[in-house]
Parts: C-alpha cells; structure tokens; sequence
C-alpha cells in the first residue's frame, strides 16, 4: 500500500511522568493539549554502534537505538504550557518566574501527522523531558510577514519499566480507524485500540455464601477506570452500606471498604456507571453474597 507524504502535525498532548521504576510506569491523569497550530517536528534517535575486528576484518557489530532527541515547532506557548515544559512557576500575580532551581520533569508526548492521502500517523514518545530554547520575534516588513515558532525541543529516553521509549502507528484511517486515535489520545498509556472494558473478578464471588462480617469487596476491571457508581447495598433493608471505595494506583482495582461490620445476610454490589478512560461503559449489574 503506498503510503502518502507527510503534510502536517496535529493534536499534540502532553501528560506528566509521576513514577517510573521497575515494576511500572505511572503518568498524571491531567492530560494537556496544545491547541495552537503546529508546524514542524523532528526526530533523530540517538545510536549507538560498536564493530568487533579481528584478522583485519569486521567480525561482528552492535547498533542499538538509545532513545533520542524530539524537536516540535509550534506558534506559542502559554504560562501553563511553560509550567509543564521547563519547570517554571507562576507568581500571584500570573507571571512566570525562571529561576535556577527548576527542574523541568519527564512528559508523555502524543501527536499525530495528517498525510496526503487523508490518513494519519500517530506517535508517542512515553519519557521525554524539554528544555528551553532561543525565542526570537521579527517586525513586520513592509514587503511581507516573517512568522517566527517555538521549537520544543527534547530528550526522549527508554521507561526504566519497560525499556520502550517510542510508539508509532502508521496509516490510520481518521474515520473508519477512529477509534485507534481516540485511545491513542485518551490516555498516556494509550497505544492501540482497547480491549472492550469487561470486570475481571470479584470477590466476594457471586452467590458467595459464609462472608464474614468484615470482608472488603475487591472489584477487578481489564482497563483504567475514569469514573463509577459503585456502591454495596443490604438487600434486606435497601440502604447502602457505609463504605470507603477506593482505586489502586492502577486504576483498574475498586476496593470496597465498610466502615462497619456488615450484618447478618444477603448483601449487593450495585455495579453501576462504570466507564474506563477509553470513554466505553460497562452494563450496569448486580452481584450478590451473604454474610454468616
């Protein structure tokens, strides 16, 4: 299939990087979205070669790919956007202040370029970190205008987690692929279209009977969830049980937690208004145990 040339960059997002070890990668869950026009971009991974010789010849040779360095073009940049790129902060006042104890931080960076073929390609760069660059301004000339750009320019790097430092999909269809642009954007994490949101587990089981009276409920869910109605209810009386309900920092564990012991009984979870960060919904359902 032939693939069309490139004619522009669109719809740039950025998310801070809060954690990134060996047991994972986490990112804020404020997403911010550049809305200016965007000009340029320009990527030049770093890589790094070694050659083994021996009796006058090369026997063998290394090339790894390191991460690299991403340079975006674009028309402006606001307090906000310059908060998140470079470290800065804002006084009362609303003025940014660039002092020499900033320390910019690490970003997932998503955009997409539009092609001439009508179709897009989508990248993702999961730890980069920006650093400001010259500015400059022109006067209008009387013959004409000379626009000048930003340009964003940064260091992206492999995730301590899992070693991957970029995504790319290329030749996605904006209409009948929508859906692969809305995950990709939905969400730092996001890089293909999503399983369709489903709950894993709970336990309590269902039809469980012998609950003790101060069990927790542990709800497991396939993706991220963005918001719910969750609640535990005793079947016999109708009320809802008082309970703390809380997510794991994966967002995919609902931990009910009853500040009581609950009585005696047949209990239900109200498995209601569950929606993932992908913007799907679950069918709301009722799943019920007893307590001895």
């Amino acid at each position: 299939m032939a693939s069309g040339a490139v004619i522009g960059i669109d719809r740039l997002v950025m998310w801070p990087v809060t954690a990134d070890t060996s047991s994972g990668i986490t990112y804020g869950d404020t997403a911010t979205a550049f809305t200016k026009k965007l000009m340029t971009k320009q990527d030049t991974p770093t890589v790094n070669t070694a050659n083994l010789d021996a009796c006058n010849q090369t026997v063998d040779d290394y090339v790894a790919i390191n991460g690299g360095e991403l340079t975006i073009g674009i028309t402006d940049l606001d307090g906000t956007e310059r908060t998140l790129l470079y470290g800065e902060t804002a006084n009362v006042s609303g003025v940014n202040v660039s002092n020499g104890d900033d320390r910019p931080g690490d970003l997932c960076v998503a955009f997409m370029t539009t092609r001439s073929d009508g179709k897009v390609n989508l990248f993702k760069y999961s730890k980069t970190k920006f650093s400001p660059q010259a500015e400059s301004a022109e006067t209008t000339k009387k013959n004409g205008i000379t626009y000048q750009t930003i340009s964003l320019k940064g260091e992206y790097k492999p995730s301590i987690y899992d070693k991957n430092a970029r995504y790319v999909q290329y030749g996605v269809d904006p209409v009948t692929d929508a859906a692969v642009v809305t995950a990709w954007f939905a969400s730092a994490e996001g890089t293909i279209v999503p399983d369709a949101l489903a709950m894993s587990s709970i336990v309590p089981a269902s039809g469980a009977i012998g609950i003790t009276a101060s069990a927790n409920v542990v709800l497991t869910f396939n993706n991220k969830i963005a918001s719910h109605f969750i609640t535990l209810v005793d079947d016999t009386t109708d009320a809802i049980v008082p309970a703390a309900i809380t997510a794991d920092t994966t967002g995919k564990i609902i931990t009910i937690s009853p500040t009581s012991n609950m009585l005696s009984g047949k209990q239900a979870v109200a498995i209601f208004g569950v929606t993932d960060v992908y913007g799907q919904t679950l069918t709301n359902a009722l799943s019920y145990f007893t307590v001895s």
